[in-house]
């Protein structure tokens, strides 16, 4: 969270000040504060109208409590539910069967005692697998806009109850999901096998650890939700469940039904995938097959999976620092763990934008070739130093002429050395080869593109796109590498308020994004559930221009850094707590100083800071 607000003017970095760790949603598997077992809402004793309203938004969680229920789920919400209403209104409601409608409430207003408007965004349909599915690109929403209640007052004695309930829809309020759910992450293989792709689902916080545990891997077994079907494989279709998880002695005992007996490779990588799903940072898993131990996981090999986990640790973060350009050249702005020669290559020059992978042996350099030119070179680092054998250590990507400017290249993980590359409102797939750098052009749906962020497991991207005849957006959708170009699929609108003029997109945590605009940061889940105005440190009229962060899988989210300023006067900032820090780096003394001065150290501004993309390749 940010703290103190404060101007840009004096940034530098309070005693007490921290890195600002961006992400106000819990992270991946961590239960969410109030969800300590609360009580459902009660249709007794209900002091007014407005708390009325609140309760009867909160009902539907009560078809969650019990996920083994999953066939009354329904059934038994939209029963909660008619507790607070009339029994005409009981009589004459109709909600769509099988749809959970989440709704975040923007205002409220009890227009009298008996009368209460409330103004409502629609997010998604909360399914019975706990996965929230967005709405379907220009369909008409499931509740209107503004939900209008009347409400009965009865005799002394008796209780408030609605006369009306949104027509069609059953509903749950943003603030119930906050209060009677947690966010957790069930985890799928890529379609390659590679890397553990996070998909952000539901629980209700009233569910013992055993039955937790048993729904967490029914989620596994039922599959994948639609966002990232296509780019994740599923279980075999014939492994069940036979009983409840047994949670004991730092262990969760797990025993599946498998008539097609499954190798060991396979039930390895299964249980890799359940450590990281049923609790990341504690238990072990023993997999038993028809009550049989088949395999027992209990080392933190299986951390490595998950590609964000390489920052969750600080001293991973200080190790491979903070990238960016200082006079046309990038530079690492911490001395690092060991050199990198890839940086003393002679195309790191008049460089505008750049990626470096997290290997560091391999750079992305977008040049000013000319006043009215740019282009994307590589620099590989080849086993006895800068090139390889018969290989150039540089070579220029070819683009089509009329691309002349480009926004920062980033790495696509797992593609074997592929970038995505935004460019003059254009989204092109480049492969650091040289005898394959071609561009190619990705589809964006008429679209044009601003900035993109690849998530760490290489299957998700977040974008900055523009409609033809319409405004800006922040969409997120699932990418498959194995297609040529890239295809995007289930492209997700996220809604960011009333923010214009849109800068940058980052990844933040697995399930949530920052989105830079001229004068803020907005936090933002890809699921659409929570929005939050980054408020302090005060950004004012400071133009923000670009955002990176480290993005984590776990808990706090990792540290920002953010682009800003007007004309010539742009460079870099850490985020604090309390404060905007410029980020800087010191020069040696020239080797030809002045007649007469005496050789001193320059601090010269970073621009365009950033942080190594989690690809190895």
């Amino acid at each position: 969270m940010l703290a103190a607000a404060v101007g840009l003017a004096g940034c530098g970095v309070p005693g007490k000040s921290e890195p600002r760790t961006a992400g106000t949603a819990p992270g991946v598997n961590d239960p969410r504060p109030g969800s300590n077992n609360p009580e459902l809402p009660s249709a007794i004793g209900i002091p007014d109208a407005g708390e009325l309203v609140d309760r009867f938004f909160k009902a539907a969680a009560a078809g969650d409590v019990d996920p083994t229920l999953r066939d009354q789920r329904f059934d038994t919400a939209v029963r909660y539910a008619k507790d607070f209403l009339t029994p005409a209104a009981a009589q004459e409601w109709k909600p769509t069967v099988g749809q959970v409608v989440v709704i975040d409430v923007t205002q409220k207003r009890v227009v009298s005692a008996d009368e209460v408007d409330v103004d409502v965004r629609a997010v998604g349909l909360l399914n019975e697998w706990g996965a929230i599915e967005a709405l379907a690109e220009g369909s008409p929403s499931p509740v209107p806009q503004t939900l209008k209640f009347q409400v009965e007052r009865p005799a002394a004695g008796g209780e408030l109850r609605l006369r009306n309930a949104p027509p069609g829809a059953l509903v749950l309020s943003t603030t119930a999901l906050n209060e009677f759910y947690e966010a957790r992450s069930v985890y799928f293989w890529d379609s390659n096998g590679r890397y553990l792709v996070p998909d952000r689902r539901y629980l209700n916080g009233q569910v013992n650890s055993q039955k937790r545990a048993r729904a967490v891997v029914e989620r596994l077994i039922d599959g994948p939700s639609k966002m990232i079907d296509d780019v994740v494989a599923r279980l075999p279709d014939s492994l069940t469940i036979t009983s409840n998880p047994v949670v004991e002695n730092s262990r969760i005992t797990v025993n599946l039904s498998a008539p097609t007996p499954l190798e060991q490779e396979k039930l390895e990588r299964l249980a890799r995938q359940l450590r990281w799903s049923l609790s990341p940072t504690q238990e072990a898993v023993e997999i038993q097959i028809d009550s049989r131990t088949r395999h027992v996981e209990d080392g933190s090999g299986y951390l490595a999976y998950n590609p964000t986990y390489r920052f969750q640790e600080a001293d991973n973060q200080a190790k491979f620092g903070i990238f960016g350009m200082v006079n046309g050249k990038v530079t690492r702005t911490a001395s690092g763990d060991r050199p990198m020669p890839v940086l003393n290559d002679e195309h790191n020059s008049n460089v505008v934008a750049a990626a470096v992978n997290v290997e560091r042996r391999t750079a992305a350099l977008v040049r000013q070739v000319a006043s009215n030119r740019q282009e994307l070179w590589f620099v590989r680092e080849g086993p006895e130093g800068v090139g390889a054998a018969g290989t150039p250590n540089a070579f220029r990507a070819e683009f089509p002429a009329d691309v002349t400017s480009m926004g920062r290249p980033v790495y696509l993980p797992g593609s074997n050395g592929r970038f995505l590359v935004p460019a003059q409102g254009r989204l092109f797939d480049v492969t650091s080869d040289v005898n394959n750098s071609a561009a190619r052009t990705v589809d964006l749906l008429g679209r044009t593109i601003k900035a993109i962020s690849v998530a760490p497991d290489g299957r998700r991207v977040a974008m900055i796109v523009v409609d033809p005849n319409g405004p800006e957006r922040v969409v997120v959708a699932t990418v498959n590498p194995e297609s040529s170009p890239v295809s995007l699929t289930d492209r997700r609108t996220l809604d960011v308020g009333d923010v214009t003029d849109l800068r940058g997109v980052a990844w933040v945590l697995e399930h949530q994004l920052v989105v830079a605009a001229a004068g803020s940061l907005t936090e933002v889940t890809i699921d659409n559930s929570e929005r939050n105005k980054v408020t302090k440190p005060d950004f004012g009229l400071f133009p923000v221009t670009a955002v990176a962060v480290v993005p984590r899988p776990t808990g706090g989210a990792g540290t920002m850094v953010v682009e800003g300023g007007t004309g010539g006067n742009v460079q870099s900032y850490r985020v604090y707590t309390e404060s905007l820090a410029p980020i800087t780096v010191t020069l040696s003394p020239s080797a030809n100083p002045t007649p007469g001065a005496s050789p001193a150290p320059t601090t010269m501004p970073v621009r365009g800071a950033f942080y190594v993309d989690l690809a190895a390749d």
